[in-house]
């Protein structure tokens, strides 16, 4: 069961594009904070 890394790019394209919002989502999806807060 292993998750493919598209939510990865997904999470990095939508930071630049939304900027905090994408962050919070990817904080929920992974379940703990971001390796790389902005």
């Amino acid at each position: 069961m292993k998750q493919p890394p598209t939510r990865n790019v997904l999470t990095l394209v939508g930071v630049k594009r939304d900027g905090t919002w994408l962050i919070a989502q990817a904080q929920n999806t992974i379940g703990g904070p971001p390796t790389r807060p902005k």
